[in-house]
């Protein structure tokens, strides 16, 4: 991770290649480069949680096959993505469990996760989204159907 605490690069192959940085003690808006806003968006949810005076330092690579910007979800896929990044180096050892157990409190995690990833799409990637995109891709599964109840 960073060489000092808080300091986190991401780079996106889809983007160019370009290494983004910032200090995950003080997490803000960018105007460029705008794919940096819904991860930095996430990590601002989840650095809610840490203990005073903790801090997250990383380094993180994206790559992706889902079309940007058509209508595929692309952003629910990425914000989804780097919580459960965040969450397996925060000491969840099952965010990428390839057994899927699907109990109470994973149901109770996905809708965390979503809600989580829609705030910040919503706040700091400035798009009025919904929740269906971030739920589907926190609590989806290969093969099967998901049942989403939005009306509350």
């Amino acid at each position: 991770s960073g060489e000092e605490a808080g300091a986190c690069r991401i780079v996106s192959t889809n983007e160019g290649g370009t290494v983004f940085s910032f200090d995950s003690s003080n997490i803000e808006k960018v105007k460029e480069p705008k794919w940096a806003n819904y991860i930095l968006g996430v990590v601002a949810q989840y650095t809610a949680d840490l203990k005073q005076g903790e801090l997250l330092s990383f380094d993180l690579a994206i790559t992706g096959d889902v079309p940007l910007g058509s209508g595929l979800s692309s952003s629910a896929s990425l914000e989804v993505s780097v919580a459960r990044f965040l969450e397996c180096i925060l000491g969840d050892d099952t965010a990428f469990s390839s057994v899927w157990k699907w109990n109470e409190v994973d149901r109770k995690k996905a809708i965390e996760r979503a809600l989580r990833c829609r705030k910040a799409e919503n706040i700091y990637a400035d798009s009025p989204c919904g929740i269906m995109d971030q739920y589907v891709s926190s609590a989806g599964k290969k093969g099967c159907a998901l049942m989403i109840d939005c009306r509350s």
